[in-house]
């Protein structure tokens, strides 16, 4: 065993019960495919000689998917399984797809207790005052 198999890990994601459709997502990605997708959301083109952004978010979580999933049994009319490839990730059902990707982003995990008690929700508001300034949280001379 070397040292990438210690991030082998994989959960599946049941997209149909009665029907027994699910996906096996990695728990991790490479930096490889990471930075892939980044470069999605990292474009620039200059417009009247200014720098503006020009993200794709949407292609993103599209390659972020795609590199997440290890395995699914998702098929077509005839019973053949669909390759996993960024083609058919785009023809899932948008909020399949919304699924796979709250999954691979981890918004389905949650805080742990820890890091509940850890940073306690009330300590993100503002000041005394209602303002969130930065003044009311570190130690700002005025000006």
């Amino acid at each position: 065993m070397g040292f990438l198999s210690i991030y082998d890990g994989t959960r599946k994601v049941v997209l149909d019960k009665d029907r027994d459709y699910w996906v096996e997502i990695a728990d991790h990605i490479s930096q490889g495919d990471k930075e892939e997708a980044e470069r999605c959301i990292s474009k620039i083109v200059m417009i009247d000689g200014t720098a503006t952004p020009t993200p794709d978010v949407t292609r993103y979580r599209q390659l972020l998917v795609v590199a997440a999933i290890k395995s699914w049994n998702l098929d077509d009319d005839n019973g053949s399984v669909w390759p996993v490839d960024l083609k058919h990730v785009q023809k899932l059902p948008g909020s399949v797809f919304d699924e796979l990707w709250k999954e691979v982003d981890g918004g389905t995990k949650g805080r742990s207790p820890e890091e509940d008690r850890q940073f306690p929700a009330e300590d993100f508001g503002g000041g005394s005052d209602g303002d969130s300034r930065a003044s009311d949280v570190f130690d700002v001379p005025s000006a």
